[in-house]
């Protein structure tokens, strides 16, 4: 978990490359398609659709908690459901957090959101978004993803990383909210980061790879013990968390 120094020029390839997808997948003109079935009416976030895909299960909580975990024993609060080992190869998960600031980011990874799965031969994959103190009333922040299923061949382990310094805490009484989404068709992870406080703010994307498949989930963890280790999450208060698997 430890940050490294990244390759400048491998870095500024991949951004180019994951936005030459985006922009392929986005689209233009009159002629986007229509979009796919709307996961059922929930009394918190977004609607989620995924063109081409129906959705399979899904999960909310509205109200505000210090920390949540997703898991394969958590059950869809509508129909009951355990969510099982269903495949995550396609998905859209939202939450807001509030109570956030710089000041709170401390030196090392502190994690908004943790997502771990399975990949090939049952061994762990997982995206990150996390963020760490730049030690000047500034922070950075990175979207990131792991394998450790040999994917990546020939190396047994990769890491990516979307690096950014846009997302800056200074009022704690700001609401963020992040809008992810993953999909195995095109292999990537996009988040729109907004501020539904401050509506003339603008959207930030981030984006990254998935670089293989997730088959199925271990854990999403939100809020201050977002990652299942020794790492601190972000110290404030995370709501309106809405996940849409589909198939």
């Amino acid at each position: 978990m430890k940050k490294k120094k990244y390759n400048k020029r491998l870095f500024l390839f991949t951004s180019l490359l994951m936005a030459v997808v985006i922009s392929a997948c986005s689209g233009g003109g009159s002629t986007s398609p229509e979009p796919g079935p709307v996961a059922s009416s929930t009394p918190c976030g977004p609607e989620q659709d995924m063109r081409r895909y129906s959705p399979a299960w899904t999960f909310f909580q509205c109200e505000a908690t210090n920390n949540i975990y997703i898991t394969p024993e958590t059950v869809d609060p509508v129909t009951g459901q355990a969510l099982g080992d269903r495949n995550m190869d396609r998905a859209k998960l939202s939450f807001r957090y509030t109570d956030l600031h710089n000041s709170k980011i401390s030196q090392q990874e502190n994690f908004g959101a943790f997502f771990r799965a399975k990949g090939e031969d049952g061994r762990e994959v997982n995206w990150q978004w996390m963020s760490y103190s730049l030690g000047t009333e500034r922070i950075q922040s990175r979207l990131i993803v792991q394998r450790f299923d040999g994917t990546c061949a020939p190396k047994a382990f990769c890491e990516q990383a979307f690096i950014t310094d846009d997302v800056q805490y200074n009022d704690e009484n700001s609401v963020w909210q992040w809008d992810c989404q993953w999909n195995i068709d095109d292999s990537y992870i996009i988040c729109d980061i907004t501020k539904p406080s401050d509506p003339s703010f603008p959207s930030i994307r981030v984006w990254n790879q998935m670089l293989g498949h997730y088959y199925s989930l271990d854990y999403i963890g939100l809020g201050q013990n977002a990652y299942q280790g020794s790492y601190p999450g972000y110290n404030g208060l995370v709501s309106d968390i809405k996940l849409t698997v589909f198939q």
